[in-house]
């Protein structure tokens, strides 16, 4: 909680009642927060429900958002291991306040809650929607500590959907906030979630750097909650190392722990992480473990995937039901009992479908009729025992060979389901970035190059109306002359603005004609001849009055004047500027426009055509542009069918080129 926010605002209070209930507001938040630490689980389970109640009352009492809305992210983030649905109840009621509020600070801070309590739930796209919504805000608002928040919990996302390299991108991103503020809890948290990523790509060498890392804060800050969940994953390096042993010991140290203080999460985990483990010692080829000794095993194995499946259905962790209704098909089958594994594998394919939205049914049908045809095999073998006997082997090895393969077809499916699931969420990720760009540079142009320019409009007009008496007929013809600029200007602006706004809804008009290009470039050089003559920049048209093009001349036009408006405009004084077109292959005109200018570094080319970008540079007389001219060249070139190039070397010049199709007899 933000300690000085709230207390300036109860120093600003004049009613002593408020003052009272909100200093009691305080004392039931720390209540809330330390006595399931002081009390045993089952006197903390009856004094927080009354607690709570106290709590949504002082709630509905105080009148600071704020404060209502610190509290419940704190209450938040204390369900969100214990109490899945009671957790989202308090997001919930923290989102309504913070839309009623329209704090972008707030509203910041709610979208994070919600990402945390969706991605704990499983709802992984659900949960990187929210982090992004809440990480432009605070970007917006130079919340760098809300930002690390953000990078950590996409970072989480990631982590989970398999994309283990960009996870450690934005944990690490997450880090160098956290080390600049030398917040050690954060720094640990990014350190464990760091090395659980490197563990997933099977670097356990990395992993446990990380791991020590976190370890030595957590021991030194007396973190309980950091040390459960730094030790489970220390467990499964030990499992990945074959460490089984060693595995299980830590569990039941870090399980101690958890339920020492109510971590329902970090319970599953280590139960379900416990049958994971026996049952691969059950099954591991380099041990001699057979015959009752492996049934034993792997019935202890199914008991912990009972339980672990038991708490995630319990506390809505459908992530963990979903792996541990896995696991327990996986030891049911090797028990060989048939029945519960299908029942199992039935479950862990409804529950998968859920987080994953996609259509098993072929898969279910199938493993359908393979369990309906040992059944039928079965009762053949109890009715013609004597008979068959010698036939009902030879069928049970075939049951086991096609059980195998639907094992692997399943398997392979899961990988493909994945797969689709990454490259979908990377789509939309992208689709969001590009919306988002588009409407930063729209509110820039409207807040920046068209604001000005009215200002202008508006300063010298008002200079005219006062003071055109006692002006001379030099400084009237000034103004006038600045208004017409600015205008002209701004006429083109609006020009730009509305093509680029077709651009994005798709609505360009392509009208082909066959066309000579010579005739065209004149046209353009004789419009802009006269902000180039102020230059002193000569401009020369080379093309061959026999090239013709096949194109939208409308678009081809517009293409010629963003160009050399360009060239122009980075093109210092006594320059030159060079349009030619030449013929490139059978059915394609080439077309450049080449300048002696000031050129631009390599590096930076890129960002020309991206809308991503808010890169711009101001031409040699200091004017101005939108940073959409190239974009929108780029958009019509493609129209017609083109590509464009961009070459350019500072200090010495750029050449643009760009191709035309040919009219095919």
């Amino acid at each position: 909680m933000n300690t000085n926010i709230s207390i300036n605002r109860i120093k600003s209070y004049n009613n002593i009642a408020t003052i009272i209930s909100i200093f009691s507001l305080i004392i039931l938040l720390f209540l809330i927060i330390y006595t399931p630490k002081l009390k045993c689980e089952s006197d903390a389970t009856q004094n927080q429900i009354v607690l709570d109640d106290s709590l949504d009352y002082e709630l509905d009492k105080t009148v600071s958002d704020s404060l209502k809305i610190e509290i419940l992210n704190q209450l938040v983030r204390k369900y969100l291991i214990a109490d899945g649905k009671r957790s989202r109840h308090y997001a919930e009621k923290s989102l309504e306040i913070a839309n009623k509020s329209k704090n972008p600070y707030l509203l910041a801070m709610t979208y994070n809650s919600f990402s945390l309590v969706n991605w704990a739930s499983g709802k992984f796209p659900v949960s990187l929607d929210y982090s992004f919504k809440a990480l432009r805000i605070n970007d917006s608002l130079n919340n760098y500590k809300g930002m690390l928040k953000n990078f950590g919990n996409i970072g989480n996302v990631y982590s989970e959907t398999q994309q283990y390299q960009k996870a450690i991108d934005y944990f690490k991103k997450a880090l160098a906030i956290a080390e600049k503020y030398k917040m050690k809890p954060e720094i640990a948290k990014t350190y464990g979630n760091i090395g659980i990523a490197y563990n997933e790509m099977g670097n356990n060498e990395m992993s446990m750097k990380y791991y020590n890392k976190a370890l030595s804060i957590y021991k030194n800050l007396q973190d309980t909650v950091g040390l459960i969940r730094l030790y489970s994953n220390i467990a499964v390096v030990y499992y990945f190392e074959k460490k089984y042993e060693s595995a299980i010991e830590i569990n039941k140290i870090t399980m101690e722990l958890a339920e020492k203080i109510g971590d329902n999460r970090s319970k599953c985990l280590l139960l379900g992480n416990n049958g994971t483990i026996l049952m691969k010692i059950a099954n591991d080829s380099n041990k001699t473990i057979v015959g009752n000794k492996k049934k034993q095993l792997l019935n202890e194995a199914v008991e912990y995937f009972k339980k672990a499946i038991a708490l995630s259905q319990k506390m809505n962790f459908q992530d963990s039901e979903m792996e541990y209704l896995n696991g327990l098909t996986m030891a049911y089958a090797g028990l060989g009992n048939y029945k519960l594994a299908y029942e199992n594998l039935n479950k862990f394919i409804q529950v998968k479908d859920s987080l994953f939205n996609i259509d098993n049914q072929k898969i279910i049908a199938d493993l359908e009729s393979n369990y309906e045809k040992e059944l039928k095999d079965k009762e053949i073998k109890i009715l013609k025992k004597d008979k068959h006997l010698n036939r009902i082997y030879f069928q049970t090895a075939i049951l086991l060979i096609l059980a195998s393969i639907v094992l692997i077809y399943v398997l392979h499916r899961n990988y493909i389901i994945t797969k689709k699931f990454n490259s979908k969420l990377e789509s939309k990720n992208t689709e969001l970035t590009e919306t988002n760009a588009t409407k930063d540079k729209l509110f820039t142009v409207l807040s920046h190059d068209i604001r000005n320019p009215l200002q202008t409009i508006s300063l010298n007009s008002e200079l005219l109306e006062t003071f055109y008496g006692k002006m001379n007929d030099e400084e009237r013809l000034q103004r006038i002359s600045r208004i017409m600029e600015t205008s002209t200007s701004l006429n083109n602006l609006f020009e730009e603005l509305l093509q680029w706004a077709r651009a994005q809804s798709n609505k360009i008009d392509y009208n082909p004609v066959e066309f000579k290009l010579k005739d065209l470039v004149d046209v353009v050089i004789k419009l802009l001849n006269e902000n180039a003559i102020i230059k002193n920049i000569k401009i020369i048209n080379q093309v061959d009055e026999k090239i013709a093009a096949y194109a939208d001349m409308s678009l081809v036009n517009t293409i010629f004047r963003n160009l050399i408006s360009n060239a122009i405009k980075f093109t210092n004084s006594e320059g030159e500027i060079v349009v030619d077109c030449t013929e490139d292959g059978q059915n394609k005109v080439k077309c450049s426009v080449c300048d002696n200018g000031v050129g631009i570094a390599s590096e930076n080319i890129p960002k020309l055509l991206s809308i991503t970008s808010t890169f711009t540079t101001r031409g040699t007389n200091n004017e101005s542009g939108t940073g959409l001219g190239l974009i929108l060249v780029n958009e019509f070139v493609k129209v017609n069918k083109g590509d464009l190039d961009i070459q350019s070397t500072e200090g010495k010049g750029t050449t643009i080129s760009f191709t035309l199709p040919k009219q095919i007899a």
